[in-house]
C-alpha cells in the first residue's frame, strides 16, 4: 500500500513539475510574441520617453507600446484596403524594427542605446562587467603551488649540509627573549605632549561711511564684501544744514575690501543709487568713506564718492 502512495506522488510530482516548466516555456514564448508584435511601438515610445524626459512606469510604456502597433496595424490594413496585406506589411515592419533592436542594442554598445533599451528592461546593461579580480585570484592559486614546489627544489639542496647541533639551538632560543625583551623597551618611549601652536589673532581694521544726503526720506543700506553691515530708514527731518548720515564704526579684516552703499528713495524717483567703493585696510586703521548725493547729475548717477582727505580716528 505505501508503494503505490509513494509510486503516486512521484508521479504527481512529475506531472507538476513538467506543467511548471510547460507554464514557463509557454510565458516566455507569449512575452516573445508580444515584444515582437510591438517593437515597432516600442522603439517610438522609448524614443520620445528619452526625447522628451516623459514620466511614465515600465507598465505604462508597455502598453503605449502596444497601442501604437496596433495603431500602426490599423493605419496599414486602411491605407492598403486589404486585410492580410496590411497584416503582412505590420509583419514585416516588426521584423524590421526586431533587428533594428538588435543592431542598436548590441551592434553600438552606447549610452543611447542601453537607456532605450532599459526604458523597457529596467537594470539591462550591455557590457558586461569584467572580473579581472577572479582571473588574477584564480592566476595566483595556480603560481602558489609552483612557488611552493620551486621553494622546496631550493631547500632541497641545504638538507645535504650539516644541521646545527641542538646546543646551539637551545643556546639561540635563550637568547631570543632577552632580545625581543630589549626591543620593546626601546620602542616604548613615553611621548611627549607637543603644545598646541597659539593662534595668531587676524589684523582688525574699521570704518565708517559718512554720507551727506539732501533727501527727505530714503533707505541706505551698506554691505561689506556681499555681507550686510548696515541698514536704516533716513528722515532729515531736524537736521540742520546740509543733512547726513554716519554709520557706526564697521569692524572688517585688514586688507583689499569691497564697500558697497546703496541709497534708495520710497518711490525710487529722486533716488534709485548704487556704488562700489573699493579700500585698501590697514591694520588697526580706522576710516571714514565719504560720500555724497548730488542732486545736479541724472539718476542711478548721483551719489559719488568724496576724496579720501587720508585715515580719521
Amino acid at each position: 500500500m505505501s508503494e503505490r502512495n509513494s509510486g503516486g506522488s512521484s508521479i504527481g510530482d512529475a506531472i507538476g513539475m513538467a506543467v511548471l516548466i510547460f507554464a514557463i516555456v509557454m510565458f516566455f514564448i507569449a512575452v516573445a510574441i508580444v515584444t515582437f508584435l510591438a517593437s515597432p511601438g516600442m522603439l517610438i515610445v522609448g524614443a520620445a520617453k528619452l526625447a522628451f524626459g516623459l514620466a511614465h512606469s515600465t507598465r505604462q510604456v508597455w502598453v503605449l507600446s502596444i497601442a501604437a502597433s496596433l495603431t500602426i496595424l490599423i493605419v496599414l490594413v486602411i491605407v492598403r484596403r486589404d486585410v492580410k496585406e496590411g497584416v503582412a506589411l505590420h509583419l514585416l515592419l516588426c521584423a524590421a524594427t526586431m533587428i533594428l533592436w538588435s543592431v542598436l542594442t548590441y551592434g553600438f554598445e552606447s549610452k543611447a542605446t542601453e537607456a532605450l533599451a532599459a526604458v523597457f528592461f529596467p537594470g539591462f546593461t550591455m557590457n558586461e562587467a569584467p572580473a579581472p579580480a577572479a582571473a588574477q585570484a584564480s592566476q595566483a592559486s595556480q603560481e602558489r603551488p609552483a612557488a611552493a614546489d620551486q621553494g622546496r627544489a631550493v631547500a632541497d639542496p641545504s638538507v645535504s649540509e650539516a644541521e646545527p647541533s641542538v646546543a646551539a639551538v637551545e643556546s639561540r632560543t635563550s637568547e631570543e627573549p632577552a632580545q625581543v625583551a630589549a626591543r620593546h623597551a626601546d620602542a616604548v618611549v613615553p611621548m611627549e605632549d607637543e603644545p598646541l601652536p597659539t593662534p595668531t589673532p587676524a589684523p582688525i581694521a574699521s570704518f565708517r561711511v559718512a554720507l551727506r544726503l539732501p533727501l527727505e526720506r530714503a533707505y541706505v543700506m551698506v554691505r561689506l564684501n556681499d555681507r550686510e553691515v548696515f541698514r536704516c530708514d533716513f528722515r532729515s527731518k531736524g537736521q540742520a544744514g546740509t543733512p547726513g548720515l554716519v554709520t557706526p564704526p564697521i569692524e572688517a579684516a585688514a586688507g583689499p575690501a569691497l564697500v558697497k552703499v546703496w541709497v534708495i528713495s520710497p518711490n525710487k524717483m529722486a533716488a534709485d543709487e548704487y556704488v562700489v567703493v573699493p579700500v585698501e585696510l590697514g591694520a588697526g586703521e580706522s576710516r571714514t568713506l565719504k560720500l555724497m548725493f548730488d542732486l545736479t547729475r541724472g539718476l542711478k548717477r548721483r551719489l559719488v564718492v568724496e576724496p579720501m582727505r587720508g585715515p580719521a580716528a
